[in-house]
């Protein structure tokens, strides 16, 4: 059993004791080197004092391993309540470890020690690995959270860069809109272009050169029928059918103005 767990056990088992005596063991003449007083608060400290102070006494002796007992003391009636033993010092070459009778009591002393030896090697390992997955957790944490960050600052370039492309594929509807107005535009001029330059020069101000029945059509389509039938020709057809219409509207106009034959014989 490990000295530490020993101590708690037994202080709680017997709360009536409040002296510990680091005695010397020997096979003759045992001696109590000090009585330590528990303390109220902390007394596991008690055991590192008396570890210390075994350590010191076992150097100032002949030499070998010493034995020692750390014993709870009742100070009611001064009796020795529980007992560790412990062994202190440097082994000599071929020394037996084992300080025990070889009997009964001896063998299960010895077993005991075998088998605190391992549950204090087992624990050692526990808490080393224990030490070991709690630091690989801490680093998996740090690791998770730089990952998340990582991903929200992604998360954020990618709605700015399709911000940025809606933007972009708007300004190109909006230019390709734009060019398309500009060359509807410039239809229009290039239809009317020649019939206007016709007008201003003078060419082809005759009426008499609309066909009668060709007159005939134009004064008979309404604005809205001239305006569909334009929609489905050319340029070059627009521009002469502008100036055909042109020509019948300056032929209504003459001969509405002209004199009647009857009025003009008279």
């Amino acid at each position: 059993m490990d000295l530490y767990l020993w101590f708690e056990t037994q202080t709680k088992l017997f709360p009536e004791a409040v002296y510990l005596d680091l005695i010397h063991a020997r096979p003759v003449g045992s001696k109590r080197v000090q009585r330590f007083v528990l303390p109220e608060k902390d007394p596991v400290g008690i055991v590192s004092q008396a570890l210390t102070l075994m350590q010191k006494n076992a150097r100032q002796q002949m030499g070998g391993q010493q034995v020692y007992a750390l014993a709870l003391v009742n100070p009611d009636d001064n009796e020795t309540v529980s007992e560790f033993r412990v062994t202190s010092g440097d082994q000599d070459v071929g020394a037996a470890h084992d300080s025990e009778l070889p009997n009964a009591e001896g063998i299960i002393k010895q077993v005991l020690r075998f088998n605190s030896n391992l549950h204090r090697e087992a624990r050692m390992g526990f808490s080393t690995t224990q030490r070991a997955l709690v630091d690989e957790n801490e680093r998996l944490r740090d690791r998770c959270g730089q990952l998340e960050e990582r991903h929200m600052q992604v998360m954020v370039l990618q709605e700015e860069l399709l911000s940025t492309r809606h933007e972009r594929e708007l300004m190109a509807v909006q230019a390709m809109r734009a060019e398309g107005r500009k060359d509807k535009a410039l239809s229009h001029v290039a239809t009317l272009a020649p019939v206007v330059a016709r007008r201003m020069l003078g060419v082809g101000q005759d009426p008499a050169a609309v066909d009668p029945l060709i007159a005939q059509l134009g004064g008979s389509l309404t604005d809205a029928q001239i305006q569909s039938l334009m929609s489905i020709l050319s340029p070059t057809q627009q521009a002469a059918a502008y100036e055909l219409f042109i020509k019948q509207r300056a032929q209504q106009k003459n001969d509405a103005a002209a004199p009647e034959p009857e009025a003009a014989a008279s």
